[in-house]
């Protein structure tokens, strides 16, 4: 085997890596993105609920003419649809949290794979470089067998 087959093998290794640390960062970049734009949605609920506290205090203080315009006015039903929109929005964050988790288990058993395949090939290539030492050394000292058989047969 080539050692360079075998640094081929750990550069594939580093990329692997480097390319799921930036996958993780870009996931959870978006996560706390998102967990953000969620809390400040959570902020401007709670202060909806507030104005609409005080508009309530309003209405009762107001003639019973103004009333329908003023409970019109508190019909917040695109909060409402703002509420189910977050749980949906918690949901996506926890799909790609589990999503994230498997990409890492794939990329770490991927990583794993690689590192056993090149210790493996690097053990192989020293046992064969142990091998051919041996032969070397065994075909480098060789005795002609041959000048002894002459000689035994003379007797």
């Amino acid at each position: 085997m080539d050692p360079r087959l075998l640094g081929l093998v750990d550069k594939k290794i580093e990329q692997l890596r480097h390319y799921n640390d930036i996958t993780s960062r870009i996931i959870y970049e978006d996560i706390d993105g998102v967990g953000d734009l969620i809390r400040q949605r959570q902020d401007i609920v709670t202060q909806v609920d507030g104005i609409s506290m005080e508009m309530r205090s309003l209405i009762n203080s107001q003639s019973i003419e103004r009333k329908d315009t003023i409970n019109a006015l508190l019909s917040f039903k695109e909060i409402e649809g703002l509420s189910g929109s977050m749980l949906e929005l918690s949901e996506k964050i926890r799909e790609l949290g589990e999503l994230t988790e498997v990409i890492k288990k794939n990329d770490k058993l991927a990583i794993e794979r690689l590192e056993r395949v090149r210790d493996e090939t690097f053990e192989e290539m020293i046992n064969s470089a142990k091998s051919k030492k041996v032969v070397n050394y065994f075909g480098a000292t060789a005795v002609d067998v041959s000048k002894g058989s002459k000689l035994n047969s003379a007797y």
